[in-house]
């Protein structure tokens, strides 16, 4: 994940996502996993606002933000996606919340 970085090269320095943001179309509850590798994806949350979401809905519109993310410092941090068939889901945009170590 390239990102601005004031002093120098972002691409070699440390950085972390500790959040996901969405903007999903025609999604299915369990049509989208996501994880900084696809060794390690977890599914999106079936709680939204404090209400359980059904297993099988699916969503025509969806703005999803602030899930966690199961990020590592590394200069190689990465957002991995997974739509799992026959489950639809169109990915409309997607915002990571990320940090970055600057050298010194």
């Amino acid at each position: 994940m390239a990102i601005a970085a004031a002093l120098g090269a972002s691409l070699t320095m440390p950085k972390k996502v500790n959040g996901l943001g969405t903007a999903l179309a025609d999604v299915h509850a369990g049509g989208l996993f996501f994880g900084p590798t696809f060794d390690r994806l977890d599914p999106l949350p079936l709680v939204r606002a404090g209400k359980i979401i059904d297993p099988d809905t699916i969503a025509t519109d969806l703005d999803d933000y602030g899930n966690a993310f199961p990020g590592e410092w590394s200069s190689d941090a990465r957002v991995c996606l997974e739509a799992r068939a026959p489950r639809p889901v169109t990915v409309l945009a997607l915002v990571a919340e990320s940090e970055m170590k600057e050298r010194h």
